[in-house]
C-alpha cells in the first residue's frame, strides 16, 4: 500500500508540476508584454520610469511565490486511483491477438517456384507476437521463420501459421512445370526462291530462304557449306564461287536441314563456230561444230533452230535442209549463245550463184542477229542504237519473245520500245528508223515503211515533238482518220504505215474530198455535152 501511495504521489507531482511550469509561462508572458508597454510608456515620460521600475519588481516577487506554494502534491483520492488502475488493465487487454489474416497467396505452385507470405495480426493494434510457419510435408513444400514457401516436389501440404494460441492453415498443391517441348513448333520445310544449281568464279548469289511454317518455334536460319575451296556461304546466305566444282550448301533451322547442290564453273566469252552461215538446197545437210572460250568453260553445245520447217538440226549439230526460205541455227553452251544463218534454195546452182554482196549481207545480218543473242542472254532490258541495228530480224524477234525481255531502240529524235510479251508475228521484220517530215498540219511518222509491225511497239517522242492529236492515213480512203487525243509523248501502236501528229484537231474534210468533187464536176460537164449532143440529134 506504501508503494502504492508513493507512486500515485510520484505521477500527482509529474502532473501538477506540468500545470504549474505551463502556469508560470502563460504569467511569465503576461509580465514580459506589460514590461514592453511600461518601457514604452517610461520611454515617452520619464518622471514615471522609476515608479514601473518599482512596480516590475513587485510582480516579479509574487510570481516567485505562487510557484512556491503550488509545487506542494496535491491530496489523492482513492476513488481517482481506482478508476485510472481499471483503465490501464483494460488498455492491456485490448492488445491481445484475435485472429490471423493470411493474405493473399498462390494455393498452386510449380516445382523450384518461392513464394512469401504476407500475414497480418488482427487486432490491427495487437502487440507484436512471435509467428511461427510449419508445413506438414516438407518434401512437397518447406516454409523458413519468415514465411517464405519453397516448392520441393509435386504433391500437397498444408501450411500453418500460428500466433499466441491462434492458427490458421491452407492447403498448398505443387505441380511440375509445364513441359515447353508440348507448345513448340517443330520445322518442317524450308523454301528457297531464285535458286541457281550453277554459279560462276567470283560471283555471288543470295539465298531467299522462308522457314514454314511462320509461327515455328526456332526458326533462325544457319548456312554451311561443303567445300569452302569451291563455294563459300556467309550467314546471311550469301554465295560465292571460288573455284570450278560441286559443293553443297545445308540450311538448318529448329532441327530441320535442306541440301542445295551447287556447281561453280568458268564463264564462257565465246563460242567459235565453224561457219557462221549455210546455203543449202532442200534435202542437204551440214555439221555445225564449234569451241567454247576459254577453255575451263563448259563446251557441251546444245543445238536449235528457229523454224524447223525450213531446216531441222540434230543434237549433233547436223543441219538438214526442208525446204525453201531461211531461218537461224542457234548454238548455246548454257552460258553464250551463237547463231548460223541457213539459206535453203531450189537447186544447189542457185546457192552457188549467190553474190559475193549477198554474202557479205548475210554474214553482217548474223553477226548483229548474234550480238542480240548475246545481249538477251544478260539480265537487264537491251538497250540498241537504231543507226547501228537498222533492221531487227525475225532470229532476233523470235529470241526476244522467247526471253521475254525489253527491247529499246534509241533514235535521234525518238526512243522505239519493243516488248518480248508483245510480239505476235516474228516474221515481221521491224526497221529501226523512223521517217520523219514536218508538214502544215504537223508531223508525219512513215514506221517499218508502211509494212506491218511484228506487234505492239511503244514510239516515244522528246518533248519538241510531242502533239495532241495522233491520226493514221487510211489508204482505202485516202484520208487520216484520228485514233487518240491526249499527250502524244508515247505513241502505242500496232499498225504500220503513216502516222499524223498535230496540235490541232483536223477539218472533216480531206484532200480526198476535193478529188471527188472535182471528178464530179466532170462527170457533170460531160453528162451536160451528152445531153446537148442528144437534143441536137432528136432535133434534126
Amino acid at each position: 500500500m506504501m508503494r502504492y501511495r508513493q507512486f500515485k504521489s510520484e505521477k500527482c507531482k509529474q502532473s501538477n508540476g506540468q500545470i504549474q511550469s505551463k502556469k508560470c509561462e502563460q504569467r511569465k508572458e503576461q509580465i514580459q508584454s506589460k514590461e514592453q508597454i511600461q518601457d514604452q510608456e517610461h520611454m515617452q515620460s520619464p518622471c514615471l520610469r522609476k515608479a514601473g521600475t518599482g512596480i516590475s519588481f513587485g510582480i516579479l516577487s509574487l510570481c516567485l511565490i505562487a510557484s512556491l506554494i503550488l509545487r506542494e502534491p496535491p491530496l489523492i483520492h482513492a476513488s481517482s486511483l481506482s478508476a485510472e488502475s481499471s483503465e490501464q488493465a483494460e488498455s492491456v487487454a485490448a492488445t491481445a491477438v484475435t485472429d490471423i489474416d493470411l493474405g493473399d497467396y498462390n494455393a498452386s505452385m510449380e516445382t523450384g517456384e518461392k513464394q512469401l507470405l504476407s500475414i497480418s495480426l488482427l487486432p490491427l493494434t495487437a502487440d507484436s507476437q512471435t509467428i511461427t510457419y510449419q508445413s506438414e510435408h516438407e518434401s512437397v513444400a518447406t516454409v523458413n521463420a519468415m514465411g517464405r514457401m519453397t516448392a520441393v516436389a509435386a504433391g500437397k501440404t498444408r501450411i500453418t501459421v500460428s500466433c499466441s494460441g491462434i492458427s490458421k492453415s491452407f492447403e498448398l498443391t505443387v505441380k511440375e512445370p509445364e513441359s515447353t517441348e508440348k507448345s513448340s513448333i517443330p520445322v518442317t520445310d524450308i523454301e528457297v526462291s531464285d535458286f541457281k544449281e550453277e554459279l560462276e568464279v567470283d560471283k555471288t548469289l543470295n539465298l531467299s530462304a522462308t522457314v514454314l511454317p511462320s509461327d515455328a518455334t526456332d526458326s533462325r536460319l544457319t548456312y554451311t557449306t561443303s567445300n569452302a575451296a569451291v563455294a563459300t556461304v556467309t550467314s546471311t546466305g550469301e554465295v560465292k564461287g571460288i573455284t570450278p566444282g560441286s559443293a553443297e550448301i545445308t540450311l538448318t533451322a529448329g532441327g530441320f536441314s535442306k541440301k542445295l547442290p551447287v556447281h561453280i564453273k568458268i564463264a564462257a566469252t565465246s563460242i567459235e563456230l565453224n561457219t557462221t552461215y549455210l546455203v543449202l538446197k532442200k534435202g542437204d545437210t551440214c555439221i555445225i561444230t564449234g569451241k567454247v572460250l576459254p577453255e575451263q568453260a563448259a563446251q557441251a553445245l546444245s543445238f536449235k533452230s528457229a523454224d524447223e520447217g525450213i531446216a531441222s538440226v540434230s543434237e549433233s549439230g547436223r543441219v538438214t535442209a526442208r525446204k525453201t526460205g531461211n531461218t537461224t541455227i542457234l548454238v548455246s553452251n548454257g552460258d553464250m549463245t551463237s547463231a548460223v544463218t541457213v539459206i535453203v534454195n531450189m537447186t544447189s546452182a542457185e546457192g552457188a550463184a549467190a553474190t559475193a554482196e549477198n554474202q557479205i549481207q548475210i554474214q553482217i545480218a548474223t553477226v548483229q542477229e548474234q550480238s542480240i543473242i548475246d545481249l538477251l542472254s544478260k539480265d537487264g532490258p537491251i538497250e540498241i542504237e537504231a543507226g547501228e541495228y537498222p533492221l531487227i530480224t525475225s532470229a532476233m524477234l523470235k529470241s526476244l519473245y522467247e526471253s521475254g525481255k525489253t527491247m529499246v531502240i534509241r533514235g535521234d529524235t525518238y526512243r522505239m520500245v519493243l516488248e518480248g510479251k508483245d510480239i505476235v508475228n516474228c516474221d515481221n521484220q521491224l526497221s529501226t528508223g523512223l521517217k520523219i517530215v514536218k508538214t502544215e498540219k504537223g508531223m508525219e511518222l512513215i514506221c517499218n515503211e508502211g509494212r506491218e509491225l511484228p506487234g505492239e511497239i511503244v514510239i516515244q517522242m522528246n518533248a519538241a515533238n510531242r502533239y495532241r492529236y495522233l491520226y493514221l492515213f487510211n489508204t482505202g480512203k485516202g484520208r487520216y482518220e484520228n485514233i487518240r487525243a491526249e499527250d502524244s509523248s508515247d505513241i502505242r501502236i500496232n499498225t504500220g504505215g503513216t502516222y499524223l501528229l498535230a496540235e490541232e484537231k483536223l477539218e472533216g474534210v480531206s484532200v480526198s474530198l476535193y478529188v471527188i468533187i472535182g471528178f464530179a464536176a466532170v462527170i457533170a460537164l460531160l453528162s451536160a455535152g451528152y445531153l446537148v449532143v442528144k437534143k441536137k440529134h432528136w432535133f434534126w
